[in-house]
């Protein structure tokens, strides 16, 4: 897509947002938008807000406020939600702890079934988010009561807080070990390592994230000193397992 059609397209988006804000909307005969009159706070106010479903069947709608950080007090209604913040999934992504209902919004830094994708991104290609994604994990069982109520962002509710996050944990201590059992035996490189922790055969768009994954598993050795770099006679860079 070259410039000029990427300068449209975004200017296509933000008028259907302007549009569904309530704003109006001009449009030359080609179908170009020319000119959108729709203030920024209507776009702003319409995309914080909230409806919420009452027992009655009635409804009343909130408004989120424009930020909110970390420990913020978040009204939703007649609840009272703390801003919890966890990283290594996605960057500072926010949680709701509700303490009179002792009920969580865990997003996805916690899901009953699956384990969150821990990434390195091509931005910060050196980052850590598995050890962040860990250490965000100690802080939920410090700050979240075992018996709370999970509502993950992802498939059912559950109960077992602090259990769950304890097999997260333990998940990716046995990827650790698997790779630095590896990389005792030879060299590898983290496109040699995906087929160590992912045996199934993959698609491209699975093959994206499996790297990726690899990639903060061998960022977290490094910085722990469990692996070290060398680069082989063919300028790839490996890893091997660090003396003990």
């Amino acid at each position: 897509m070259n410039a000029k059609a990427t300068w449209t397209a975004a200017v296509v988006v933000l008028a259907v947002t302007a549009a569904s804000a309530g704003a109006q909307v001009s449009k030359t005969r080609t179908g170009e938008v020319r000119t959108v009159t729709a203030t920024v706070e209507a776009i702003e106010k319409a995309s914080r807000e909230v409806t919420v479903k009452k027992p009655d069947g009635t409804y009343d709608v909130f408004y989120m406020p424009s930020s909110i950080t970390r420990f913020d007090t978040l009204k939703i209604g007649d609840r009272s939600f703390e801003v919890l913040t966890g990283n290594g999934h996605a960057p500072e992504q926010v949680m709701l702890y509700c303490a009179a209902d002792n009920v969580f919004l865990a997003a996805d830094q916690v899901l009953a079934k699956i384990t969150p994708n821990i990434s390195v991104w091509a931005v910060d290609p050196e980052g850590d988010p598995l050890g962040l994604y860990l250490r965000s994990l100690q802080e939920i069982k410090e700050q979240i009561p075992a018996d709370a109520l999970v509502l993950p962002g992802h498939q059912l509710p559950f109960y077992g807080l602090h259990t769950r996050s304890n097999e997260l944990i333990a998940h990716h201590e046995v990827r650790c070990a698997a790779i630095a059992e590896a990389c005792r035996a030879a060299p590898r490189s983290a496109a040699e390592l995906v087929p160590v922790l992912f045996s199934r055969e993959l698609d491209p768009h699975q093959m994206s994230f499996a790297f990726s994954e690899v990639q903060a598993h061998v960022n977290y050795m490094l910085r722990r000193g469990e692996l070290a770099w060398i680069e082989g006679s063919d300028h790839i860079e490996r890893v091997v397992a660090a003396a003990a």
